[in-house]
């Protein structure tokens, strides 16, 4: 039988594989020493990695992109995920029982349970996923509640504000459920995303424009430049799906390298999918006609900046007290915790990483930098009325690890101090002695 490779060619061919051999060798050396150095330096830090916990940011981060692409409202979309619908209480909603709150207390409950019912926007909805446990547990270890089974029920939600988290509580109690305590985990959204709304074409006391408009609108035809926007935020969703399932079926998330590089790519999609989101609902506003207008826009409000701030703090002071009593009236405790945003001026000292988190809105950056001491000027007078509120937007005052994701999710050590602020408070404050 001839040689196909033949004599005078073995041994180029051997050299040639032996320097291939040493390459990938030493390559994958290279990514075990970097990993192990990464892993060594998040360890000496106090903040070890935990793949765990990257799987659930990674499904955390991919949801909202996937979900407020417009154009098929309702629908399913290929990976099986459901898109928003309008909701008659609290305008938009993934499915009818975000979180399964509904489903717990129709089938879960028992007698002597104390249930706490996190709620709030994406902030409260990303801790209520990954803290839950810990809270519970850190909560059953209390005398008070000795023999009773401690449940976290995650009923936050991605871009809501108030007053949605009140009228999804409404809704609840309606329903004759009763959680023992809420926590009402807010302020960024009522701030950032509600002057947005103003700054832009919505009342600021409507859901956020962006999610808002494409619903309502549903958006499927129009100009060039609105099926452009639409490509594009297709397009994220598609590269995020991607990301999110290569992630996980290589079992990169195991990895501190990869699963952070992960975490990283879909932190600037999600900004990007905030960024086409805003412009395609002004774009709405030029094309829809006027009922459509009147629908995205909500009543008539004062356009200056600051009445806009103003009207958007009000916002959140009303419906936290509305929110208070009626939770008060049935006798379930109510904690208000408003929530650190990285803008905040000194609410943080930045982290190299932090400093280069780009702000995607000029609203945003009035929201944490204007509407946010107002919030806590306001907060001293709900907590002067009696109200149990908790100013946790100097939780990470002294920090100077990175803690935030984007200008405004943490990550879970940032997620894990927050929840020992609210565990302190809930054992000293709420629980009855």
């Amino acid at each position: 039988m001839t040689d196909p490779v033949g004599p005078s060619r073995r041994p180029r061919l051997a050299r040639w594989c032996k320097r291939a051999a040493t390459v990938v060798v030493s390559a994958l050396a290279a990514l075990l020493v970097a990993e192990g150095g990464m892993r060594a330096w998040l360890w000496a830090r106090g903040k070890p990695y935990d793949a765990q916990a990257t799987t659930r940011y990674l499904h955390s981060l991919s949801s909202p992109i996937a979900a407020f692409v417009p154009g098929t409202v309702g629908a399913t979309m290929p990976d099986g995920k459901r898109r928003p619908i309008l909701n008659p209480y609290y305008a938009s909603e993934d499915e009818h029982d975000s979180g399964g709150v509904l489903a717990h207390f129709r089938n879960d409950t028992a007698p002597g349970d104390y249930t706490v019912l996190v709620v709030g926007g994406s902030v409260a909805a990303f801790f209520g996923m990954t803290e839950s446990e810990a809270l519970a547990q850190e909560l059953a270890r209390d005398p008070r509640l000795a023999q009773r089974r401690v449940i976290v029920l995650c009923g936050g939600h991605a871009a809501h504000k108030q007053p949605q988290q009140l009228n999804r509580v409404a809704l609840l109690l309606s329903l004759g459920y009763r959680p023992d305590l809420v926590v009402n985990l807010d302020g960024f959204n009522e701030s950032a995303l509600a002057i947005e709304n103003g700054m832009g074409i919505t009342n600021p006391a409507w859901p956020s424009g962006p999610v808002w408009g494409s619903i309502v609108t549903g958006i499927t035809t129009g100009s060039p430049e609105r099926m452009d926007l639409m490509v594009e935020l297709w397009d994220v969703r598609n590269a995020a799906h991607g990301i999110l399932q290569g992630t996980l079926n290589l079992g990169l998330q195991h990895s501190c390298l990869f699963g952070r590089l992960a975490l990283a790519r879909l932190n600037g999609l999600s900004r990007r999918r905030a960024d086409l989101q805003r412009r395609v609902s002004l774009l709405e506003s030029v094309t829809t006609d006027e009922r459509m207008r009147r629908q995205v826009g909500g009543p008539d409000y004062e356009r200056e900046t600051a009445a806009i701030v103003e009207l958007s703090v009000r916002v959140w002071i009303e419906s936290s007290r509305s929110l208070r009593a009626l939770c008060e009236r049935r006798g379930i405790a109510y904690l208000h915790v408003l929530q650190p945003a990285l803008f905040d001026t000194g609410s943080k000292p930045m982290s190299p990483d932090e400093q280069k988190i780009e702000n995607p809105e000029p609203a945003w950056l009035i929201g944490a930098t204007v509407a946010y001491p107002q919030m806590r000027r306001a907060g001293q007078e709900l907590a002067a009325g009696g109200e149990q509120f908790l100013d946790a937007s100097r939780a990470f005052e002294g920090v100077t690890e990175q803690l935030y994701q984007d200008p405004v999710h943490f990550s879970p050590p940032g997620n894990a101090m927050l929840r020992a602020l609210i565990v302190r408070r809930i054992l000293a404050d709420v629980l009855p002695r």
